[in-house]
């Protein structure tokens, strides 16, 4: 599975039912989430890893999903969600 993870609210969600869970994200203002101040962005990221501490099946990846997807073999990944 995997997410673009933000401050992981559907992140926390999913681990509670699934095994494992990949979350993708880049946290970088500069790239992305261009309507959310850089102030709101890196408060995300810290809530993510705050809560990322308490699913050891979490597996955070700061990086773009395309570049995640195309690393990927075919048939990986269960479900990804966006």
């Amino acid at each position: 599975m995997s997410i673009i993870s933000f401050a992981g609210v559907s992140s926390e969600l999913f681990a509670k039912h699934v095994k494992t869970i990949f979350c993708v994200d880049v946290w970088d203002m500069d790239k992305t989430y261009q309507e959310v101040d850089n102030e709101l962005l890196h408060s995300a990221e810290k809530l993510f890893d705050l809560m990322n501490k308490d699913y050891s099946n979490i597996h955070p990846i700061k990086n773009y999903s395309v570049k995640v997807a195309e690393s990927c073999p075919d048939n990986y990944l269960d479900l990804v969600y966006i």
